[in-house]
This record gives structure tokens, C-alpha cells and sequence, in this order.
């Protein structure tokens, strides 16, 4: 009798025990069907982040379709309609949809923004919701999509950065599956990731856009340099003069397209203090021959200007103050701090010479230019003609003035500008590019000044690309 009694109890604690052992299996179970389900979903949407992430699909003919189709698969809607904000008007228009009859997007298009803006109003602004039949964004809904009582509507806001987007509008047949508190977590997820995209999708087309912009602005910017560039050679001397005893031979890089380097040879007939170049000028008692050389500082286009201006103001003293380079170089920097004024800080450098065939003199003045070398043949001595002034444009008051020396057969004057001496500098691993452009000078003085010239074209030419500063270079050989 004790074991029937005791048996009673164990029989029912094993009952109970079973039926616990049951009830946790079931609840395993079902904690693990919906862990594999959201790990399911992670892993989908895992996948559809780097969808999104791959900007370059939305560049396609169809930019959103793919979002939409990635959407609609891991939320699992029947079907769905992309709404996107027009940045420019507004507007809030299909571009996209899924398994959606033709027919209805035609007239969704033909209500236009009005039942967009109107539907959207009625809705929640900042997470996904449900739409319940007693609101009046349910009866739109089912007049649009034919009274169909078995659907049920779901709406997700996409925000990009607290920027209203567009939504998704999504549904789902009751009678297979209604929307849950779980659909509308993934759903925020998943408008989320999708905000993070368009915002990229605009910024990468907005700086697409400016890049198409600002190379139309460079091929214009190009066109007009191309033709800056030849207005500013025509202003260069073509060839050399053909003056008895006297050859020349010039080289010139621009740093950039345009530059700030110029020179010009200077030649005429000195009727007292004035150039005459007209044709009643012939049997001139007194021909002059000349070059001017300078620099004004800077590159590209604003130094090409300024050297527009200072040349043409040398070219313009020149014709009346022939026989007096210092005074051509006073005029002309009195006439830049007329015309820039006197807090202007423009400068440029400039050398002026005239050589005189009856006297056989070289008269000359230097306003703060890199100095020419003058090779002397009786005594094969190689000297500087140093400045004779201040940079032209800094001071109103500053003095200038004239030296002269004498030239016969087999001197040479070597006329150039600092990005000459740079080039030297940088390019022949010297601290100063002066002292190896001497001796450049030296072991070529035999040299003809075409082949002079030559050499120098061949070693900067030697190193690709733009320079660091515009080179200027010219040889004059008395014969």
C-alpha cells in the first residue's frame, strides 16, 4: 500500500514534468524560429546595405527600381510605390514601383502633387505606421487601389539627415499576412539605411553635376587662355633684326599658358631726342639699335597684364626719349604709379640698351633686372651689367640711371630673366643658379647665337611639364 501510494505522486511528477519539459521545447522552438527569422533578416539586410552603398546603380536608367525590388523582397510586400521629394520643385511623385499596374501610376501622375502632398499631410512624419481603415488616408488608399477590403496599407517615411525624402507606401493581402509591430522595426531599419542612400546618391550627383560644370568652365577658361596666348606672342618679336654687325637669337617659356617675361628689339633713326621710323627717315645720319628686356612679378594671367602695360609704356617712352634709357625708365615709373597708384605695391624689372654703330657705345639703364653678361673677347673677361635703379611701380621718387660701355667684333651681351637663374638653381644642384650660368655661358661663348639659344631651348625642354617661373633668354654677338 505505501508503494501504490507513493506512486500516485511520482506518476503525476513525471506528468508534470513532461508536460513542462514540452511547453520549454516549445518555447525554444519558437525563440528559435524567430532568431532564425531575424537572422534571416540581418542577413538580407546586410546584403541590401551594400546594395544601397553601390551608388553607381543608381546612375542606371532606372535608379530606384533596384531599392525598391530589394525592399519589397526582404519586407515581403505584395506590392509598393516610391515617392520622392523634386529638390527643385518639391513635388512628391512616383519613380518607382513594384508588381503596380500601369494604369495607376498614370493616374497618380495625372493627380500630380496635389494628392501626393494632400495624402502625405494625413500621415506620420518621422517613423513607418499602418494605415487604419477609419483614417482618410486608408479611404484614398482604397479608392485608389479599387476598394480591395483585403489589403491593408503601410507607410515609411525617408528622412536624409532630418531632410524629408520621400516615402514607401506598401501593401500587403490580409487574408496571407498582416503588417506587424515587427514590420514596422524592419521597415524603420530598413527607411533608415535607405535615407543614408539618397543623401549619397544627391551629393554624388550634386558633385557630379559641379564637375560637369566646372569642366565646361575649364574648356572655356582653356579657349580663351589659347587665345590669350596668341595675342600675347603677336606682341613678341617674330625674328631677330637684320641690323649690320649685330645677330641675335631669343628663347622664351611661359611658366603657364600666359607670363609676365617680355623683350622687344628697338630700332630706328634718333632725329635729337626722338625715334623716327617712317620711311622718310632713309639715309638716317644716325641709326640706333636696341633691345629691352624685363619681368613683372608674378605668373599667369595677372602678370601677363601687367606686362601689357609696362611693355606698351616702354614701347611709347621709347619713341621720344631714344637717346636717354634712364629717362625712359623714369617716365615709365612715374606712369605705373599714376596709373596704379601710390599704394600699389605692382613692380617689374626692365633693362633698356642702345647701341650706337658710329660710336660703338652700348648706353644702357637697369631698373632692378637680373644682370646681363658681357663677354668682352680682347680680354675674354665675362662681367655683369649691373642696376642702375630700383623694380619699376615701388616708389615714385626713385632715381635712375645710365651707363654706358664700348662693343667691338666678338662681344656678346646675354640678356635673361630670373626664371633662368631658377632653373640653373634648382636643376644643376647649385645654392645660386647665377654661378653656373656663367660658366654655361663660358664653355659656349664659341657658339653662334643660334646654337647658344639652341642649347638652352634643349636643357629646359629636358624637364617636363610647366616650369616654376617664366624663361626668358636672349644672345646678342657684335660680329
Amino acid at each position: 500500500m505505501g508503494l501504490a501510494f507513493g506512486a500516485a505522486p511520482s506518476t503525476i511528477l513525471w506528468k508534470l514534468s513532461m508536460v513542462f519539459q514540452l511547453v520549454v521545447f516549445v518555447i525554444i522552438l519558437s525563440k528559435y524560429f524567430t532568431f532564425h527569422h531575424e537572422l534571416g533578416f540581418l542577413r538580407e539586410f546586410h546584403y541590401l546595405s551594400q546594395t544601397m552603398d553601390d551608388i553607381r546603380r543608381l546612375e542606371s536608367g532606372k535608379p530606384f527600381d533596384h531599392l525598391l525590388k530589394a525592399v519589397v523582397h526582404l519586407m515581403r510586400f505584395d506590392r509598393s510605390i516610391f515617392f520622392l521629394k523634386e529638390s527643385e520643385t518639391n513635388f512628391i511623385r512616383p519613380v518607382s514601383w513594384q508588381n503596380i499596374e500601369q494604369n495607376l501610376i498614370t493616374d497618380l501622375e495625372a493627380k500630380g502633387n496635389d494628392f501626393s502632398l494632400g495624402f502625405w499631410a494625413s500621415l506620420n512624419k518621422n517613423e513607418p505606421e499602418i494605415i487604419l481603415p477609419s483614417s482618410k488616408a486608408f479611404h484614398a488608399l482604397s479608392e485608389l487601389f479599387c476598394q480591395n477590403p483585403k489589403q491593408e496599407f503601410l507607410t515609411a517615411p525617408i528622412i536624409g539627415e532630418k531632410n524629408f525624402l520621400g516615402f514607401i507606401l506598401a501593401l500587403r493581402d490580409i487574408s496571407r499576412e498582416r503588417f506587424s509591430d515587427d514590420d514596422l522595426v524592419q521597415m524603420q531599419v530598413l527607411a533608415d539605411q535607405l535615407g543614408i542612400t539618397l543623401k549619397n546618391h544627391f551629393l554624388h550627383k550634386e558633385v557630379a553635376q559641379k564637375a560637369e560644370q566646372l569642366e565646361r568652365q575649364n574648356l572655356q577658361i582653356h579657349k580663351e587662355l589659347e587665345l590669350a596666348k596668341m595675342i600675347q606672342d603677336s606682341v613678341f618679336p617674330r625674328s631677330p633684326p637684320n641690323w649690320k654687325g649685330i645677330s641675335f637669337a631669343a628663347y622664351r617659356r611661359s611658366a603657364r599658358f600666359v607670363g609676365g617675361d617680355f623683350y622687344n628689339y628697338l630700332g630706328g633713326c634718333r632725329w635729337g631726342d626722338s625715334l623716327c621710323e617712317n620711311a622718310t627717315c632713309g639715309n638716317c645720319p644716325r641709326q640706333v639699335q636696341g633691345i629691352l628686356i624685363g619681368d613683372v612679378c608674378g605668373k599667369g594671367i595677372p602678370a601677363a597684364i601687367g606686362m601689357a602695360m609696362v611693355n606698351s609704356l616702354l614701347n611709347e617712352k621709347v619713341v621720344y626719349f631714344m637717346s636717354d634709357p634712364a629717362r625712359i625708365l623714369t617716365e615709365v615709373n612715374l606712369s605705373l604709379k599714376r596709373y596704379l597708384g601710390a599704394e600699389s605695391r605692382f613692380n617689374s624689372s626692365a633693362f633698356v640698351g642702345f647701341y650706337e654703330p658710329k660710336e660703338q657705345k652700348f648706353v644702357y639703364s637697369n631698373a632692378g633686372h637680373d644682370f646681363p653678361l658681357y663677354y668682352n673677347s680682347k680680354d675674354k673677361s665675362l662681367s655683369s651689367l649691373e642696376s642702375t635703379g630700383t623694380l619699376l611701380g615701388l616708389f615714385r621718387e626713385s632715381k635712375f640711371s645710365a651707363k654706358e660701355i664700348k662693343l667691338q667684333s666678338g662681344d656678346r651681351l646675354f640678356f635673361y630673366t630670373d626664371g633662368l637663374v631658377d632653373f640653373f638653381e634648382k636643376h644643376q644642384n647649385s645654392e645660386d643658379g647665377f654661378g653656373p650660368l656663367k660658366s654655361f655661358m663660358l664653355n659656349r661663348i664659341s657658339y653662334n647665337v643660334h646654337d647658344f639659344i639652341k642649347e638652352i631651348s634643349n636643357l629646359v625642354g629636358l624637364v617636363p611639364g610647366e616650369g616654376d617661373d617664366d624663361i626668358t633668354a636672349v644672345m646678342m654677338a657684335m660680329e
